[in-house]
């Protein structure tokens, strides 16, 4: 990639691309959590490493990104960091290699300042920590699963107690360059021409699918004089995908673990609930052990009961499920309620907890099958899974789509009906930052209540 002494902006101040509001000089330093102050001052030295070590120079203002951030202050870091990934991603005026470290201590500080209830978010992380063994390698999904667990690592540049990547950015060659930069020979993964391959790999599944009619909504190629692109969440971690499998062959010694951002069906077989996340069987397993649903099933009984308490048992009925969201969340009514207070007043954890616990329902659902040799106990354990997912965060467009679908396609119509009616009177998107996929899982659940009227 980029070798010898390249020079950027020396001396320049850049326009912000993100204009300070009125009242910036007015607000408040926020006081830094001591983990994430010690994650940020370690992206700090790895990008001067990584700035002498491929001979780079960079502008003086790239580093006031770091003070700003160890400084709490909220504008300004967030005003450097799209400064920053303009520069890099946009205008290529900075090499993407120094946007890496900035963009993982900017997700640390975002997911840590705008924590309302910050122990419940030092829980996920932890709790998924505590879960991993040393030495192994772990696929964060979510900002929280993320970032959090890299802030909260020993030292998530040398893989300290374990390496903490993302699936989500593994179609991206430039962070499989920060990648090797950070973990050298201790962590084996693909090079530029190996992500390349996974593409046109990709490409070949993709067209075959098209040629039979069974590609998927959110997954297209485009061919613009020969340069072919893909757009489409599904098409992004389709390659992310491959690129994942390939590190996994590489790395034989090692466990892996992940935590779900978007349905990777391919992997599905190799899945086993572990905890709050998956763990990754190096084979494909023809079918889940009874065990690992019964330790699963027991985890999540006992796990919730600090979140949510014991409103759901496996008998709860959907229309019980219903009235305890309208109780809680509708006209939060917890006087006669065993729930975590804090759990509900915080509107952003609940979505992580009760993902996680969707996700898991998602595999149980694919691994019962359909038809005549659709496995009934996987059926029944799906179902209570999906229900408490929904408990975890009813106003969760996507944990709450996925259960209705699935009761739509088990002939629970009425049971969907309700489930649709209770969560947009909830007003998801007055509660949420409404991101385009929770806007697209929203706008599935609105023609959902239409067809069914």
């Amino acid at each position: 990639m980029l070798a010898g002494l390249v020079v950027f902006l020396c001396g320049q101040n850049p326009v912000l691309a993100v204009k300070v509001s009125p009242d910036a000089d007015a607000a408040p330093s926020l006081t830094l959590d001591p983990d994430l102050s010690r994650f940020i001052t370690q992206k700090q030295i790895l990008a001067a490493d990584l700035t002498q070590k491929n001979g780079l120079v960079v502008p003086g203002w790239y580093w006031r990104f770091f003070t700003a951030a160890q400084d709490g202050d909220w504008t300004t870091t967030t005003n450097y960091f799209y400064t920053i990934e303009k520069y890099c991603r946009h205008d290529h005026a900075m090499p993407m290699r120094i946007f890496w470290p900035v963009n993982d201590a900017f997700g640390a500080f975002a997911a840590f300042q705008g924590a309302p209830q910050p122990e419940l978010l030092q829980k996920y992380g932890r709790d998924i920590m505590s879960s991993i063994p040393a030495g192994s390698v772990y696929f964060g999904g979510t900002d929280a699963g993320r970032f959090v667990v890299s802030a909260l690592s020993q030292s998530h540049s040398t893989g300290k107690p374990f390496f903490t990547l993302t699936q989500n950015a593994l179609s991206d060659f430039t962070y499989l360059e920060y990648l090797r930069d950070m973990y050298g020979d201790r962590l084996l993964i693909p090079k530029a021409e190996d992500s390349r391959e996974a593409f046109h790999e990709y490409l070949r599944d993709l067209q075959h699918r098209q040629d039979n009619q069974q590609s998927k909504s959110d997954e297209a190629a485009t061919n613009n004089n020969g340069r072919i692109t893909v757009t489409g969440t599904a098409s992004v971690m389709a390659v992310s995908g491959l690129v994942l499998e390939s590190i996994l062959a590489r790395n034989p010694g090692r466990e892996f673990y992940l935590e779900e951002s978007y349905p990777l069906e391919r992997l599905y077989s190799n899945c086993l609930p572990h905890g709050l996340i998956f763990k990754l069987d190096r084979e494909p397993l023809a079918h889940l052990p009874r065990e690992i649903i019964r330790t699963d099933h027991q985890f999540w009984t006992d796990y919730s009961k600090g979140l949510i308490g014991s409103v759901l048992r496996e008998k709860t009925s959907v229309k019980e499920l219903c009235r305890y969201a309208e109780r809680v969340y509708f006209r939060t009514e917890l006087s006669e309620e065993d729930v975590n207070p804090a759990y509900v007043a915080d509107p952003t954890m609940p979505l992580y907890f009760s993902r996680c616990r969707s996700a898991i329902a998602a595999l149980y659902q694919w691994r019962a099958g359909t038809g005549k040799h659709q496995d009934a106990e996987l059926l029944r354990e799906a179902d209570y899974a999906h229900r408490q997912a929904v408990a975890l965060c009813p106003y969760n467009p996507e944990v709450v789509s996925r259960y209705v679908e699935f009761l739509l396609t088990e002939k629970h119509t009425n049971d969907a009906k309700l489930l649709v009616e209770e969560t947009l009177k909830l007003e998801p998107d007055k509660r949420l930052e409404m991101t385009e996929s929770r806007t697209n899982y929203l706008g599935k659940l609105q023609k959902r209540a239409k067809e069914l009227k």
